[in-house]
């Protein structure tokens, strides 16, 4: 950053990148200090993402740039708030310019894949049991940046996996058909939205 801005109002930018989630402090590397800014990134993944699928959906309304990014930001965010208490546990971040591998606890990891053409972000969850907690993160992740930085401008649609058939089926007939690992009978289609470090 100092390189970047030549030493000059480094702690007046970096704040205001935080605020506007645009960078995150990289707490994974424990010998300096360190910055995520993941519109810098610029190597495409083009691997395969395995998992339980859920996909938020912006083609009907379009989506500005920098909300994948501001995405990763947050999710590194609580990435690196689990590490802090459980530092072993809690994988370093795998990031290129459309996707991020994060660590949200032990043996849990969620792969986030932006489909630029399609307007859609889908998240990958690697163990079934984890599905539910990660979507209600993530969720309330988009929330948050909805809310604090786009003046709740974004509107998405949402669609999850059905483990069973291996398709993706809309948010309401899931809630209706109380699909898992999304919905219990008693859910009521309600939303845990809590997460740490937002």
């Amino acid at each position: 950053l100092e390189y970047v801005w030549k030493r000059e109002e480094v702690p007046f930018f970096t704040d205001l990148m935080k605020r506007t989630m645009l960078l995150s402090e990289w707490s994974f590397d424990r010998f300096e200090e360190m910055y995520l800014i993941p519109s810098l990134l610029t190597k495409e993944f083009t691997g395969v993402c395995v998992g339980i699928r859920c996909s938020f959906d912006f083609s009907s309304h379009g989506i500005p740039h920098g909300v994948f990014e501001r995405l990763i930001c947050l999710s590194v965010a609580h990435s690196a708030s689990l590490s802090r208490s459980n530092p072993t546990h809690i994988a370093k971040p795998e990031l290129f310019k459309n996707f991020g591998s994060v660590s949200f606890g032990q043996g849990n990891t969620i792969s986030l894949l932006h489909d630029i053409v399609g307007k859609s972000f889908t998240m990958y969850s690697n163990e079934l049991k984890h599905a539910k907690t990660n979507f209600n993160i993530v969720l309330a992740m988009l929330r948050k940046l909805n809310g604090d930085v786009m003046g709740h401008g974004l509107h998405w649609d949402i669609w999850v996996e059905d483990s069973h058939e291996g398709l993706l089926v809309s948010y309401a007939e899931a809630s209706a058909k109380q699909i898992s690992p999304w919905f219990e009978a008693e859910d009521n289609g309600e939303e845990d939205n809590t997460c740490e470090g937002l």
